[in-house]
């Protein structure tokens, strides 16, 4: 019994490790290079400033924590491509969710 008590505790350190690690990203204006928006059947790039500013404004202002769903949420969903001088995000918001290149927030 105590072996699977001391697997059980090792498996809830690793899994809270796990879950800690990931962050979401932190997005300066300066380093944006466009944002891409696509809520089908629509897409609209953005490369203005003012309008870049603003979506890096309301992002930060989500709470987000790492969430771990068996299932992925339907419904309404939005593509947000953030291209960058150094690489690019994916995220699709769907209802309470962020998906940001793989990982659930």
């Amino acid at each position: 019994m105590r072996k699977y008590i001391k697997y059980l505790l090792v498996f809830i350190v690793v899994f809270l490790l796990f879950a800690t690690i990931r962050k979401p990203p932190v997005f300066n204006v300066e380093d944006l290079v466009s944002l891409e928006v696509i809520v089908p059947p629509y897409y609209k790039k953005v490369t203005e400033k003012e309008d870049i500013e603003d979506f890096i404004e309301i992002f930060s202002e989500l709470d987000m924590s790492y969430a771990f769903d068996l299932f992925n949420p339907n419904g309404w969903n939005m593509r947000v491509n953030v291209i960058m001088e150094y690489g690019k995000y994916d995220m699709i918001f769907t209802r309470n969710r962020v998906n940001i290149n793989g990982n659930k927030y």
